[in-house]
């Protein structure tokens, strides 16, 4: 083999190296089942974009007698169709309290799916003076995703006894 020859196959492997490790990151990082949450409550979007390993639960606060808007869209980045039963519920202390959504979806490769539902938060209990926290269960296929829903009161309410009236002034002269 001359030297000429045995350059070029170090270019070469080089060459394929370069491109295995670019595939690599494309594979690991793009390619899979991703999943959004957009929540739409007190004038205001917010968007959860779930990990695989997410060590606490995000937190939405929301109000009493108000409707609260979820979308949740599946972004199938894989070369196979996804298909699972997507069910959503709300919970709190380990008991189911109702449930909000429940499809059989198929997802084609590369494509996306939303799914649209309204919570209203007037059918559950009445927050009075403190805050109240419920866990969404979101399952799907071999994955659940949840998060908190802080329910708080709809406004301030009086207190039940009347105040004091306000000091008068001393006259000056």
């Amino acid at each position: 083999m001359s030297a000429k020859q045995k350059g070029n196959l170090y270019l070469y492997t080089a060459l394929l190296c370069f491109i295995g490790i670019i595939v690599i990151f494309f594979v690991d990082g793009y390619l899979g089942i991703y999943d959004t949450i957009y929540v739409k409550s007190m004038e205001q979007e917010q968007t959860i974009e779930f990990e695989t390993n997410m060590g606490w639960k995000p937190y939405i606060p929301v109000r009493w007698e108000e409707m609260v808007s979820f979308r949740y869209e599946i972004d199938n980045r894989s070369l196979f169709n996804y298909s699972a039963l997507v069910e959503i519920s709300l919970w709190q202390s380990e008991k189911q309290v109702m449930e909000l959504f429940r499809e059989n979806i198929l997802v084609s490769p590369f494509d996306k799916k939303t799914l649209n539902w309204i919570l209203d938060t007037a059918k559950l209990e009445k927050p009075i003076g403190r805050e109240i926290n419920y866990t969404l269960k979101i399952k799907g296929g071999k994955t659940e995703r949840e998060f908190i829903l802080a329910l708080a009161p709809a406004y301030i309410e009086e207190p039940a006894y009347p105040l004091a009236p306000p000091p008068v002034p001393v006259p000056t002269k």
